[in-house]
C-alpha cells in the first residue's frame, strides 16, 4: 500500500462526483441531463473501481443511483 492509496481510502463520502466532471447524458424522451440537476444524498456502495451515489433528480424528486468511476 502507498501514500496514494491511504488517502484515496480517506476521501469524503460525496467527493467522486463534481461538476467539473459532469456528462450531458439524454434521457429516453431526448431530454438533456447533467450532474448539476441531481441532488447527491449520498454513498450506498463502494468498490474497487468506484462508487454508488443515490441521487434524486431535482425536478420530479426521483430516485437514482448514480455509478462513479
Amino acid at each position: 500500500m502507498t501514500a496514494d492509496d491511504d488517502e484515496e481510502d480517506d476521501d469524503d463520502d460525496d467527493e467522486g462526483l463534481t461538476g467539473k466532471d459532469t456528462m450531458i447524458a439524454y434521457t429516453k424522451s431526448g431530454e438533456a441531463v447533467s450532474l448539476a440537476d441531481f441532488d447527491i444524498k449520498g454513498v450506498i456502495g463502494r468498490g474497487t473501481f468506484g462508487k454508488v451515489f443515490l441521487a434524486e433528480l431535482k425536478r420530479t424528486k426521483t430516485l437514482y443511483a448514480i455509478k462513479s468511476l
